[in-house]
């Protein structure tokens, strides 16, 4: 009988230089090959929520940094791992050694590297979990943080600390249209940084204790990479991450500069600081527009329900628009005077004695019987006032899929054109708040008048596109 032979790892040691060695998890074959020819020592190593392996090729001691790429984890192997069902490869470092993953990543942590963990476009169910465990951020009945859909239209970047080393890194690799996913954090907020804030206080990007990095949708991941390896983890990673960078660094001591060198860098001072003064100022006169033009960007993610503070819903939204930005006289708030009097309620706003308007918002499609609630409203009215139905303008004004993005959104009563030609016939404008929105732009830019914009919206008969 043969005796096994046990299979052993030989041991890779750190090659002479500051550069660090670093382990990709996840990660395409282009962006090993681009750091590979940076010179960085790097693996490929997999988490076993792609395709089910894992497969981490070297020790943690032969490690520093990481970047984990989660966009191309599936739910098969999200559930996989939360039952233990997630297979090693033969080659697996972690059953080979008996670590976890979690055990791994916080000896990385533990001697000064650094992991970073780059959100995808999708984010399925658990996800965030399974992270939280991975990082070590989940204590007790807490996951550490969750990643929740994208709602609200406008997020801010927080530029505030200039000297954050991450500003330029966010700056030149992320795009607001790409910040799918906002971030609940609940461990530690100790020496945590925010980088990008919605009106509703959400987070988009983490930088905890100086170790981990939780990042949304990032272009261009390999160049992203080598921008955090070159010129932002040297300035955090222990001494020993990145030696040489340490070496020399007393010459940079204000003992070893010249008369010279002082002066020109005085020179820079100077600039900086009349510079940030005028961005500052620009900076207060932006928050008080932005604030000013809140609302119109409110329309597009609002509705009626008791989700938003009464009097900030959406018909209040709508009523403001109608009123202040495109001059109709007399809009009035029926629901409001009816409840006054004790009376049942009706439709949402009347423009005159005329034009009578139902505003609806939903998560979801547009919905057929909004225009049915519209039309028994006017009948009631007409009948009760004997006014010819003719008489009476029917505008319905929605917003639809209000937590998609605008542009996303399917197009309102597609499966039901025989509705549209009803509603065309009987004279019912259908408004979707995209479509109004795009006309208040233009008005705001003199691009159209308000008799004409008024003009577009009531002579409107169907589906309302501008």
């Amino acid at each position: 009988m043969k005796k096994k032979i046990k299979k052993t790892v030989s041991f890779i040691p750190k090659e002479r230089g500051s550069l660090p060695r670093v382990l990709l998890l996840d990660c395409s074959e282009e962006m090993f090959r681009m750091l590979r020819n940076s010179g960085f020592q790097v693996f490929q190593g997999k988490s076993g929520l792609v395709d089910g392996e894992r497969e981490i090729p070297r020790d943690s001691s032969e490690v520093e940094i990481i970047f984990w790429d989660t966009d191309r984890i599936k739910p098969e192997h999200i559930y996989a791992y939360l039952y233990s069902t997630i297979k090693s490869s033969q080659s697996d470092n972690l059953r080979i050694s008996g670590k976890t993953l979690r055990i791994f990543f916080d000896q990385i942590m533990r001697k000064g590297g650094f992991i970073s963990v780059f959100l995808g476009n999708t984010v399925f169910p658990n996800t965030d979990e399974v992270i939280s465990h991975h990082l070590g951020l989940d204590r007790g009945n807490s996951r550490g943080f969750r990643i929740k859909s994208r709602y609200t239209h406008r997020v801010d970047f927080l530029r505030d600390n200039e000297k954050d080393l991450f500003i330029p890194f966010f700056s030149q690799f992320t795009k607001e249209k790409k910040l799918n996913f906002f971030i609940e954090w609940y461990s530690n907020l100790a020496n945590t940084q925010f980088y990008f804030k919605d009106e509703d206080n959400n987070k988009y990007a983490v930088v905890a204790w100086n170790k981990i990095l939780i990042s949304p949708k990032i272009d261009n991941l390999g160049k992203a990479a080598l921008f955090l390896l070159q010129d932002v983890l040297p300035n955090i990673c222990d001494e020993n991450i990145y030696p040489d960078l340490y070496k020399y660094s007393w010459l940079k001591e204000e003992f070893f500069k010249f008369p010279e060198i002082k002066k020109i860098e005085k020179k820079i001072q100077t600039i900086k600081r009349e510079y940030l003064h005028k961005i500052q100022k620009q900076k207060v006169e932006l928050q008080e527009k932005l604030g000013e033009l809140s609302y119109l960007y409110e329309m597009l993610y609002k509705d009626d329900s008791p989700l938003f503070p009464k009097g900030e819903r959406l018909k209040d939204v709508i009523k403001k628009i109608l009123k202040e930005d495109l001059g109709f006289k007399k809009v009035v708030d029926i629901d409001k005077e009816r409840k006054k009097k004790g009376l049942a309620l009706k439709e949402d706003l009347r423009i005159g004695d005329n034009n009578f308007i139902e505003v609806k918002g939903t998560e979801t499609g547009a919905k057929a019987n909004w225009i049915k609630d519209l039309a028994k409203h006017v009948n009631h009215y007409c009948i009760a006032n004997k006014i010819n139905l003719t008489e009476i303008k029917q505008i319905l004004i929605f917003n639809h899929e209000r937590r998609k993005d605008p542009r996303e959104r399917s197009k309102p009563f597609a499966n039901d054109p025989e509705l549209l030609k009803r509603c065309e016939e009987d004279n019912i404008s259908l408004i979707p708040v995209f479509e109004l929105f795009k006309v208040v732009i233009d008005f705001k830019n003199n691009k159209l008048s308000q008799k004409t914009a008024q003009k577009k919206l009531l002579d409107s008969k169907g589906l309302f596109v501008y």
